[in-house]
């Protein structure tokens, strides 16, 4: 008799036991098209993160460069936002050794907004 009371137990918590509800199950219609939108970084690029990055660091970043030129052994890659026009002159060796911002009008403007204004994609993935 003991065994049968240990069953009926058993069987009786069981009963009480809550599961969690399954989660809703969506679908979307087959003619859906999924758009993937730029995810905002967790903190924005600072003029020092970009210390350590060389030209193709640079370009992982920003994307393709609005003017990629060499001028003897530097080369210089420009940025353009919506806001301003960033240059960034890297030595011979790859080192970032200026950069400069400014409005699309010419005036020179703060590097950090300017920075700010630009869609990042792999901002923390790139650097040496």
């Amino acid at each position: 008799m003991g065994h049968a009371k240990w069953i009926l137990s058993t069987v009786f918590l069981a009963g009480c036991a809550t599961l969690a509800p399954a989660p809703p199950r969506y679908s979307l219609p087959a003619d859906t098209t999924l758009i993937a939108k730029p995810v905002p970084p967790q903190r924005k690029l600072a003029l020092a993160d970009l210390a350590s990055f060389g030209p193709e660091d640079v370009r992982s970043v920003f994307g393709a460069p609005s003017l990629d030129r060499s001028e003897g052994p530097m080369r210089i890659l420009q940025f353009t936002s919506g806001l301003c026009v960033t240059d960034m002159v890297f030595s011979d060796a790859g080192n970032l050794t200026h950069v400069e911002a400014r409005a699309k009008t010419g005036t020179p403007i703060d590097i950090q907004p300017c920075l700010d204004s630009f869609e990042q994609t792999e901002v923390y993935s790139a650097g040496k």
